[in-house]
């Protein structure tokens, strides 16, 4: 996993961050030290984004959208992290996640349809952020956003999300979040 500005760095500018913060207004150790605090994309400076307009040739809004991109890849790489050497998930199991996986991605796709994209990413990473990251944190921070959103875009609250409880919020969220993202962001189909 890579800090959403030092991917962009290396993969779109094609740029050491020493080249970069050579050529640029913004020091290496002020790189470092949003990195080391993990400083979310919304709470970059606009000096950062014009900089990289500067060397990308690409607009702002872009360059925000690009850098939330690799924010929500890290934070569900995060997700997908598993012990190793766990047993195989029994089908049951498999086939409650792939449920989940398959409203995420409705919930994705309506999501987009109902507001501009950048709206979508954004309402996807708020709801991301409040999702359980471990058994038994509370779920309703993730729930009071997903019901809201789907009130304000007229998306159907799909009957797995109000079955939840805490011991199984978090693979289940974790699917759901997945399917949502893939539609969101790649529109790729689930099979």
């Amino acid at each position: 996993m890579t800090y959403p500005v030092t991917k962009f760095i290396e993969t779109d500018l094609k740029m050491s961050v020493y080249a970069f913060a050579k050529q640029s207004s913004i020091s290496q150790q002020t790189l470092s030290t949003w990195k080391q605090r993990d400083k979310p994309v919304t709470s970059l400076p606009i000096q950062i984004l014009d900089e990289f307009s500067y060397f990308a040739e690409m607009s702002m809004s872009d360059i925000r959208n690009k850098l939330a991109q690799y924010e929500l890849e890290n934070e569900l790489a995060k997700l997908n992290q598993t012990k190793e050497g766990e047993h195989m998930i029994d089908k049951e199991e498999s086939v409650k996640l792939k449920s989940f996986l398959d409203a995420g991605y409705k919930f994705g796709k309506a999501l987009s349809a109902g507001g501009d994209r950048k709206n979508s990413k954004i309402h996807l990473q708020k709801l991301l952020r409040d999702s359980p990251k471990q058994e038994g944190d509370s779920l309703d921070d993730f729930l009071e956003d997903y019901f809201k959103l789907c009130i304000a875009y007229n998306i159907k609250a799909f009957g797995e999300m109000t079955a939840l409880t805490p011991k199984n919020s978090v693979p289940f969220i974790q699917n759901f979040l997945i399917g949502a993202h893939n539609a969101t962001f790649a529109g790729k189909k689930t099979s």
